[in-house]
């Protein structure tokens, strides 16, 4: 169950409807070919994206996830990688409906506001800027969708990645998280909840975070509060690498760990790798206990080795020119 914390308080709960869907996509992910015979280290010559959702022991899953490819031009390495999460919360079927609205916001926006920035100089920027304004967008959204009700409120945390060009651009706001995997992972996201708070500020240790009965509340999500205030991280992309979104349901117990071993073992090379890494993290979350959602993607980036142009038809992806 998922909370908000609202002026200083501990939050609100938001009852769930029941259903029989065990898990939901909101957006099928652009299935490419890989080269399954690579030797370790592996530089692959088209992504691999793996991906799943889970209800867990819940009977309704508000969690919705995006992935989605591109070629731009332009780019020296052309190929354009936008991967989101989406953990919903809200009363009766809102929280499905809010990470519903989200992925789909982010789809469009991927597909008619992305294109004409990347033609612009400084494009890495200004992506970042707009992706800011696909939060608003979002939070405006829900905020809409709710009726201004406190009872029908709705929200969603958000995590979302785009790789681009030589850069990767990260922005978040809940505790839905984005690690970078090289020999072990890194987190390029901070959580915005009670516990995190708490602990950033010396009043919580580590061992205590797993176990507060505030474990779920958020300090900020979209569609609930004043505004969205998305964090906001530009790094290097690592080609070749390795990158995960997950909502808390996945890395709160053991998901990330099973990802970090079939990564270090070298046995993320193809898409059904990936789709396994994540189902082993599904299994060991529910033997760990877990009953919430869980909702993992995982990419492995293309290597320096780069693919001449090719009809995006072709490949089942888009072109941006």
């Amino acid at each position: 169950m998922r909370h908000l914390a609202r002026r200083g308080k501990c939050g609100r709960q938001f009852p769930k409807r029941n259903s029989a869907r065990e898990n939901r996509k909101i957006k099928e992910p652009e299935r490419i070919k890989s080269n399954k015979s690579s030797p370790v280290p592996f530089f692959c010559t088209e992504p691999v994206i793996g991906y799943g959702t889970h209800a867990g022991k819940k009977k309704v899953n508000q969690d919705a996830l995006l992935v989605m490819t591109a070629e731009a031009d332009r780019f020296r390495n052309p190929l354009v990688i936008f991967a989101c999460v989406f953990d919903g919360m809200g009363g009766h079927s809102d929280g499905e409906k809010a990470s519903g609205i989200a992925a789909a916001e982010s789809e469009r926006w991927f597909r008619n506001a992305l294109p004409p920035i990347l033609a612009e100089e400084d494009a890495i920027r200004k992506t970042a800027d707009s992706l800011k304004e696909l939060f608003e967008k979002i939070h405006g959204r829900l905020r809409e969708s709710g009726n201004g009700s406190p009872e029908r409120e709705m929200g969603t945390t958000a995590c979302v990645l785009l790789v681009m060009d030589g850069s990767y651009i990260a922005a978040h706001t809940g505790d839905s998280r984005i690690y970078v995997f090289s020999e072990t992972p890194e987190l390029i996201t901070s959580d915005h909840s009670w516990v995190m708070e708490e602990f950033s500020a010396g009043r919580l240790r580590e061992e205590e975070m797993k176990n507060d009965p505030r474990r779920n509340v958020l300090m900020k999500c979209l569609g609930i509060g004043n505004g969205p205030e998305p964090d906001l991280r530009i790094g290097k992309r690592k080609e070749g690498g390795l990158y995960l979104l997950c909502s808390d349901g996945f890395w709160r117990e053991k998901g990330v760990l099973c990802v970090r071993e079939r990564y270090l073992a070298g046995g993320i090379r193809t898409r059904e790798e990936a789709d396994a890494s994540v189902r082993e993290g599904f299994e060991e979350n529910l033997i760990c206990g877990e009953t919430d959602n869980m909702t993992a993607v995982l990419i492995r980036d293309r290597g320096e080795e780069m693919l001449p142009a090719q009809n995006a038809a072709e490949k089942g992806g888009e072109r941006f020119v």
